[in-house]
């Protein structure tokens, strides 16, 4: 069987979900890790991937989402397909200022509540 090439975006520190991922996904792939904080130069990363044709982000949880959107878009504008790409991240307050403006054009759109990151604070709604 043969493995294809999987490039990982990573996080240093390796969260539960990337220690349970990673060891399946070596099991199938040729994986290809690009921890976001040790990649400082744009050559390592034209040099590595170059047999890669899909990235995979597992580095898009906060601190480290913005450090991962730069990665991710120098992926993409080297012409590969990231999964969890630079298109996929949004922001809770644009999710919400959407449900605001369809509201107030009349625009069907489902019922939607705004939960602040504290969860004790919204515990009553």
């Amino acid at each position: 069987m043969i493995k294809h090439n999987l490039g990982v975006i990573s996080t240093p520190r390796l969260t539960p979900t990337e220690r349970h991922l990673f060891p399946l996904l070596r099991k199938k792939f040729n994986v290809k890790f690009f921890p976001i904080h040790e990649i400082t130069d744009l050559n390592y990363i034209k040099n590595e991937s170059k047999n890669i044709k899909i990235i995979l982000n597992t580095a898009g949880d906060i601190p480290n989402t913005f450090d991962s959107l730069e990665i991710t878009k120098t992926f993409e504008g080297m012409g590969k397909h990231v999964i969890d790409s630079s298109k996929s991240f949004y922001y809770r307050e644009d999710k919400w200022l959407f449900y605001q403006w369809c509201k107030k054009n009349n625009l069907p759109t489902p019922e939607t509540y705004y939960i602040p990151r504290n969860i004790n604070i919204s515990k009553k709604t």
